[in-house]
């Protein structure tokens, strides 16, 4: 009844010829004797001919293959469930976690054609660009009729859709929107005086089937050579309106020819050769690597279907360090070079740039309100009640996907009522997750359920990961199919599995939510918003607001419990020192498992409610730039390598809306001060933290701001400056001596600490009281501006003299930096034991003798002692997930055979 109901409706826009019916009939019955099904292969010109198809074939119980994103909306879910859609994601947007969802459909079709039902697939797999057919190395037909070769099998080729409001004929067609348009005229044309569009649907057996050993693309050029049998189609007018009819000009193309034309960025020799290489191997057609030109479609011209092309991406990856935002835009030979050299963004918006996000222009028309941290004992309080101020207003954003303050808070009930109920109060629940509103849902949801968070890294290695587990307790760990896809080989998952710790990925928790606990979770959070918190607020907490994780850059990792008064300390401190106001927003990147990231991108924002701006990938500076461009954060907090990424790639405009910028976890190069400036007219401020305290400790304000200091103490914060060695005694002004912290922002010890063979107690007794002892040198100057020395584990004594290593290569910095389109550091010294004796050694990216490096420390003055023994050459200094360099690995990488000089 259903599909009469539509095919009379749509009977009121469309007249349907159908030819060829009996050729369908015959097949069937053909493929009913051998208990087999038909599959259906249709060219595919708008997105209208498959409800076209569905209505007038629905004698024979057609299951269509069908885009997740697309059947999935709640108004053709109930459709998509009666006609037995097989849900299919799509490869281009979804990405490489799709890729074992894709197999599993095709498997599923195989196995519905064996039990004698009829499949019907597009083998182009997506909606035609210009009015043709391009299966290029599509391999979805070819391999089922590989795996059920004696199904039955009917070619359709549907003409009179192109040129429509669903079709590429007049740019993108958006579902919804073509739909409201569609509506629009039939009221304007009186229901049943809209002037009909002529459709014509053939059905056709092939002339023949695949032969053994034949290939994807012969076979598909036989579709082809089916589909635009006739010319291909011709654009058709579309007549919405009694007084006007448009005649598409085919601007549908236009994006893809202009991304074709795009030059590709210099590359080094080495590595466009790698590139073509790979592409060539890639291929099935099998090409000369030196033969590929940039404009070459991967498509149509190498063969690659979906499939392969996510094989492609994940080696690119592997090589190059960048990944795609979504396999939609490598299209052509030249972008899969950009992808290597981490220019995609500008590839793809060099002719049109991405227009600004209106997403806080309401906010911003009105004049700007200075933002309070409101009163509460706990974060989850001061969250909502911040949030109540103002529940409409638009606070987390990513991948195009705006949350408001209700919304977000929404969700996070949502989600901590499914994790009290499966795991109960009390646990410690692990989160791996990249900075995303995701991770905010998460981190929230974990404190609402009475469970502590549990910060995971997963750029610590399986064996730290396994370590941090079982020290913390772990045994759920929420993340996202998205990162474990990508992780898949690094013995990430199998460490998990050894401590005992399960995944729980958020999109499969979303989608077992029951429809009582989403009715229950909304009713809680709307009644906690109008004032009743204890609706959504416990009123017993977990002590710590997260654990957290040191570095392990040179040892084993120290869990870091932070108290919610740790947390709320440094926010305090911030609207003491900082006027920030309802126009400001912030550009987030830092992971939440850095200690910078969870409570400068996460719990401060949310607390002020300053909206953010995610993306998940802080090493990607032309993507970061294209996020800032479109919308428009006035805040940055940032490691400076990912802010130097940044500055490197950044078109004119695209930081214009920085007007501050707060950097630390390391030192910031007096370059990053200027190309910030010149970029942004920003300003920008460094700091000073650790782990431990929560993490900021001295900031430089903007009112205040000192070029190569780490600024003055927070104001809740007390600092001591003593001498490296016993007896502990203050040190004057300007002299160089360890830094001691007291103050709320101060954790009270490591897990595990005093226990045998737990962590010792970082604490120093000093004037009757205990500091916090940072292992960090540091100088003040009588204003109270310190700055920075280095490490004290990055001293090393020869010859009686404290040799500073970040001094050394501060030195070398300023002399060697790295080449255009570089990123990231591209030296670092160390000091190794070899043969009894301590030598310096400095590993680098750079083509540098050692005899040019010392002299660089002779000519800045640095004594003979300053000596390096002998120079690694690596292709990448091996990084932490902040950004630092991971000396760690470095030592390790020094104990196996490498090139010396």
């Amino acid at each position: 009844m259903l599909l009469g109901c539509g095919r009379y409706l749509l009977s009121l826009r469309y007249r349907v010829r159908l030819e060829g019916l009996d050729v369908l009939q015959a097949e069937v019955a053909r493929a009913r004797e051998r208990g087999r099904g038909v599959l259906v292969l249709p060219n595919h010109p708008a997105f209208m001919d498959p409800a076209l198809l569905c209505t007038h074939l629905a004698a024979f119980d057609l299951r269509p293959l069908a885009d997740s994103h697309q059947i999935h909306r709640p108004w053709l879910r109930p459709v998509a469930a009666l006609t037995g859609c097989i849900s299919l994601p799509d490869l281009r947007r979804d990405g490489l976690s799709a890729r074992d969802q894709v197999r599993e459909a095709l498997d599923g079709c195989a196995a519905a054609l064996a039990r004698g039902e009829n499949v019907l697939l597009y083998p182009s797999g997506g909606l035609s660009r210009d009015g043709a057919t391009h299966l290029g190395g599509n391999s979805g037909a070819y391999r089922l009729l590989q795996a059920v070769p004696d199904c039955g099998l009917v070619l359709v080729r549907t003409r009179g859709l192109w040129g429509s409001s669903f079709s590429w004929a007049a740019g993108e067609p958006v579902l919804g929107r073509a739909l409201l348009r569609g509506l629009v005229s039939l009221l304007c044309h009186g229901l049943f005086f809209l002037p009909r569009r002529e459709v014509r649907i053939t059905c056709a057996l092939p002339s023949r089937r695949p032969m053994p050993g034949e290939g994807v693309r012969p076979y598909n050029a036989l579709l082809e050579s089916f589909y635009d049998a006739d010319g291909g189609e011709k654009a058709c007018p579309q007549i919405l309106f009694p007084w006007r009819a448009e005649v598409p000009s085919g601007a549908g193309t236009g994006a893809v020819s202009a991304r074709m034309a795009a030059t590709p960025p210099p590359l080094a020799a080495a590595d466009r050769e790698a590139v073509l290489r790979l592409l060539a191997e890639a291929s099935p057609l099998g090409p000369e690597w030196g033969s590929l030109k940039e404009d070459q479609r991967l498509d149509t011209d190498l063969g690659l279907d979906s499939l392969a092309l996510t094989e492609l991406a994940v080696r690119l990856e592997e090589r190059f360090g960048h990944a795609p935002a979504s396999l939609e835009g490598l299209r052509t030979v030249g972008d899969c070079l950009l992808l290597a050299a981490g220019q995609m963004p500008e590839a793809a918006t060099a002719e049109a740039p991405e227009e600004p996000s209106p997403w806080l222009d309401a906010v911003r028309a009105r004049p700007a309100r200075a933002l309070s941290l409101p009163d509460a004992p706990n974060l989850p309080l001061v969250m909502l009640r911040q949030l109540r101020r103002a529940p409409s207003r638009p606070l987390l954003a990513d991948n195009g996907r705006i949350l408001t303050a209700r919304a977000f808070w929404i969700r996070a009930v949502a989600l901590s009522l499914h994790l009290r109920r499966r795991l109960g109060s009390g646990q410690r629940v692990g989160i791996m997750l990249p900075a995303s509103s995701a991770a905010c849902v998460a981190w929230l949801a974990v404190l609402l359920a009475g469970q502590t968070p549990v910060m995971l890294n997963w750029t610590t290695g399986p064996r730290n990961l396994g370590h941090c587990l079982r020290l913390a307790g772990v045994r759920h760990i929420l993340s996202a199919r998205a990162l474990l896809d990508r992780l898949e080989g690094s013995g990430l998952r199998e460490a998990a599995g050894e401590a005992g710790a399960a995944w729980l990925p958020l999109e499969d928790t979303a989608a077992s939510l029951s429809p009582c606990l989403r009715l229950e979770a909304a009713c809680r959070a709307l009644l906690s918003l109008a004032g009743i918190e204890g609706c959504a607020v416990p009123r017993k907490l977990s002590r710590p607001a997260a654990i957290l994780f040191t570095s392990g850059s040179s040892a084993a990792p120290k869990g870091v419990p932070l108290s919610h008064d740790n947390i709320l300390a440094n926010c305090r401190d911030v609207a003491a020192i900082l006027a920030l106001d309802s126009h400001d927003a912030m550009l987030a990147m830092l992971p939440p498992f850095h200690t910078l990231g969870l409570t400068g991108n996460i719990v401060l924002p949310l607390c002020f409610g300053v909206p953010v701006v995610f993306h998940a990938n802080p090493t990607e500076g032309a993507r970061l730039d294209a996020v800032c461009r479109r919308w428009r954060p006035t805040l940055l907090v940032a490691a400076p390598t990912f802010l130097d990424g940044m500055l490197r790639q950044a078109r004119p405009g695209d930081l214009a809306s920085l007007r501050v910028a707060f950097v630390g976890a390391e030192a910031c190069p007096q370059r990053l001060y200027d190309d910030f400036a010149r970029l942004s007219g920003g300003l920008l401020c460094e700091g000073y933290g650790v782990t431990e305290c929560s993490p900021v400790i001295s900031l430089n304000l903007p009112t205040d701001a000192r070029t190569g200091t780490i600024g003055q103490p927070l104001p809740s914060v007390r600092t001591a400056i003593v001498s490296v060695q016993e007896p502990r005694q203050r040190l004057a002004a300007g002299e160089t001596g360890l830094l001691l912290v007291r103050g709320p922002n101060v954790f009270g010890g490591y897990l595990g600490q005093g226990s045998d063979g737990g962590p010792a107690s970082p604490f120093l007794h000093l004037d009757g009281e205990d500091w916090y002892c940072t292992g960090d040198l540091v100088r003040a100057d009588s204003d109270g501006h310190m700055t920075f020395a280095g490490r004290r584990e990055r001293f090393v004594k020869l010859g009686g003299e404290m040799i500073s290593l970040p001094q050394m290569e501060a030195v070398l910095g300023r002399h060697f930096m790295a080449p255009a389109g570089q990123e990231g550091p591209v030296l670092a010294v160390d000091a190794l034991e070899e043969e009894g004796q301590t030598v310096l050694v400095l590993f680098t990216t750079l083509p540098l003798e050692r005899e040019e490096a010392n002299a660089v420390l002779r000519e800045e003055g640095l004594s003979a002692l300053y000596m390096l023994r002998r120079v690694r050459r690596l292709a990448a200094l091996p990084l932490l997930g902040s950004g630092k360099v991971d000396y760690r690995s470095l030592r390790a990488l020094a104990m196996q055979e490498g090139q010396g000089v």
